[in-house]
C-alpha cells in the first residue's frame, strides 16, 4: 500500500506531549494516527451519500434538503466523538466530528 505524508503542525511541546502519552501506552505517533484513521475514515466513506443528496437538482431543493436534515438524529450518543484528534484537546465550541461530517454529505455531492 503507498502511502503519503501528513504534515501536522503544532508546537514542540504537544508533540512532546503527545509522544510520551503514547509510549507510556506502548504505541507510536505513526501508529495511533494510522488507528484513528482507520476507525475514521469507513464513517465517511458511510456518510458520503447517505442522506439520498446524489444530484446537483436534490442540493438545489431547499425544501428536500430541509426534510433531510430534521430527519437527521443530531444527538450521536451512540457515535464515537473523540477519534482523530479531537480527545486531545477539549475547548467549548469545538463541533464533534459527526457534525460538520452530516453537514457536508448533505449539502455536497459523493466525492466532492
Amino acid at each position: 500500500m503507498s502511502k503519503d505524508r501528513i504534515v501536522v503542525e503544532t508546537s514542540n511541546l504537544r508533540k512532546t506531549a503527545l509522544i510520551t502519552a503514547l509510549d507510556l501506552q506502548g504505541d507510536t505517533l505513526t501508529d495511533w494516527l494510522e488507528e484513528q484513521l482507520a476507525l475514521s475514515v469507513p464513517d465517511a466513506d458511510r456518510t458520503a451519500g447517505a442522506l439520498g443528496i446524489n444530484s446537483i437538482s436534490d442540493i438545489e431543493d431547499s425544501a428536500t434538503v430541509w426534510a433531510t436534515l430534521n430527519a437527521q438524529d443530531w444527538a450521536f450518543t451512540d457515535d464515537d466523538t473523540r477519534y482523530l484528534t479531537h480527545d486531545l484537546h477539549p475547548y467549548p465550541a469545538k463541533f464533534i466530528p459527526q457534525i460538520p461530517a452530516k453537514l457536508i454529505a448533505a449539502l455536497s455531492l459523493p466525492g466532492d
